[in-house]
């Protein structure tokens, strides 16, 4: 119980440079976090993972539901994909990139994906990224 109003005292009055960040933020005036770092602005700036066919992975409930996947460094696979039996995800297909190992993609940069949006399916492995190009 102490614990929970702690966490709802902290939410109720958040920090001023939290706060100035978020009225920004808000705005459109600021684009760093609370601690001054990028990490807002470049997560809304991820690719979406626009399809997913693989339907025996734990996070596609009509669509993928993982807040981020990982492409690896195979096949490009989905390093995120869990087979059937589990389940997992945010509820809502909206999925992004968070991370790509695979350098030599002509969408990749500093093994960040820089591709609009991409497709997950089967290829080489269970679930791929079928927007892989080299």
């Amino acid at each position: 119980m102490a614990c929970e109003m702690t966490i709802q005292r902290q939410e109720r009055h958040p920090g001023k440079r939290f706060r100035r960040w978020r009225e920004g933020y808000i705005q459109g005036t600021e684009n760093r976090g609370p601690e001054g770092g990028r990490a807002m602005t470049q997560m809304m700036n991820m690719p979406r993972v626009q399809t997913c066919t693989v339907t025996d992975c734990g996070y596609n409930h009509d669509g993928c539901t993982a807040f981020a996947i990982t492409i690896g460094d195979m096949n490009a696979e989905c390093d995120t994909f869990i087979g059937a039996g589990l389940s997992g995800g945010m509820g809502v297909a909206t999925a992004q990139v968070g991370a790509c190992k695979r350098a030599d993609c002509k969408y990749n940069n500093n093994l960040e994906c820089q591709a609009p949006a991409i497709t997950v399916g089967a290829s080489a492995d269970r679930a791929d990224c079928l927007t892989y190009e080299k």
